[in-house]
């Protein structure tokens, strides 16, 4: 009983502070990447902060769901509690919680308008340019702008000298771009890092696209969820805890990383067409439900992650009978 409450209780608590972090995280990416050359940096901004936990929970929520699996690695007892409980929090997950996220994210995005914009051009800042440098000293709403221009090349007849402008529109090389920031432009995000981001964003652009076409079709996007959730099967691998996490996690990845690939894709590109034009000719002339079943999208992909999830199970099962089938003969 006492494991049966600390599964739960863990699982909810992953899922309210990995969501108040994460949104902390975006918070402060967001803040970094608005800060330019003479400008003050704000710390805390309630909507950043809102937004990033908006943007992160699907991701949360499915990384809960990845914990209890690892819970289970660890606490291999009351199976039929901790089964029952994956199902649910896996079903309450994606038809509930992961839609009313997008439900939030667009109110947020219809009430939330507060613009960011940064100044048109940063003033006590200098700026190499083709044949020399600007320095703007002040920088005006109209598009003028006072400062200095530093002569690199005899643009102005004379190399090295040092001309100075009062109330001079800002030159059309200038013209459109947003003010100097210190971080944006400045650092590169490492592979392993921008490679997940990429992931997400495709992941989250396409369920919401399949949550915008409908029910049926979100229905049809959840096929990745039952792959998923089938990586479970792989918790009883080995007698050894670590071998049981490393496989659900391998499965996990290939599970992502394969549905990744489809959506760019990089695999099963013609095959999947040819599939999509096939349920959409189906779909012309249907009414109704059918007609939402034959258009929901990725049919081909659906079908794939059916097979991952029958195939996990399958693999499971039979990892488990030969098991118990040893233990029986050593016994």
């Amino acid at each position: 009983m006492k494991n049966t409450f600390s599964m739960i209780l863990y699982y909810f608590a992953a899922l309210f502070f990995g969501t108040l972090a994460a949104g902390f995280v975006y918070m402060v990416c967001c803040d970094l990447t608005l800060c330019v050359a003479g400008e003050s940096a704000k710390f805390f901004c309630w909507a950043f902060f809102l937004k990033g936990m908006l943007v992160s929970f699907p991701l949360i929520c499915i990384a809960g769901i990845l914990l209890s699996i690892f819970y289970g690695i660890s606490h291999k007892e009351n199976f039929l509690f901790r089964f029952v409980f994956y199902v649910f929090i896996n079903v309450v997950t994606w038809l509930v919680l992961i839609p009313a996220s997008f439900e939030l994210t667009e109110k947020y995005n219809a009430y939330f308008t507060e613009g960011y914009e940064v100044p048109y051009l940063s003033s006590g800042y200098f700026r190499p340019e083709s044949g020399g440098v600007f320095y703007f000293s002040r920088v005006n709403d109209n598009g003028s702008a006072d400062g200095l221009f530093i002569d690199l090349t005899g643009i102005t007849g004379e190399k090295g000298s040092v001309v100075k402008f009062s109330d001079s529109l800002i030159d059309a090389d200038f013209s459109g771009q947003f003010a100097d920031t210190l971080i944006r432009d400045s650092i590169k995000l490492p592979f392993v890092i921008v490679v997940p981001l990429d992931m997400y964003s495709a992941f989250m652009d396409k369920a919401v696209a399949a949550w915008n076409r409908g029910y049926i079709s979100w229905i049809f996007f959840c096929s990745i969820a039952l792959a998923l959730a089938a990586c479970i099967a792989l918790e009883r691998v080995s007698s050894w805890r670590l071998i049981d996490a490393i496989a659900v996690l391998f499965s996990v990845g290939f599970v992502c990383f394969f549905n990744y690939a489809c959506y760019y894709g990089f695999i099963f590109a013609e095959e999947g067409k040819l599939w999509s034009d096939f349920f959409a000719g189906m779909a012309q002339g249907k009414t109704g439900i059918l007609h939402s079943i034959f258009s929901a999208g990725d049919p081909l992909l659906a079908v794939i992650n059916g097979i991952f999830a029958v195939t996990l199970v399958l693999t499971g099962l039979i990892i488990l009978f030969i098991k118990k089938k040893n233990s029986g003969v050593e016994a």
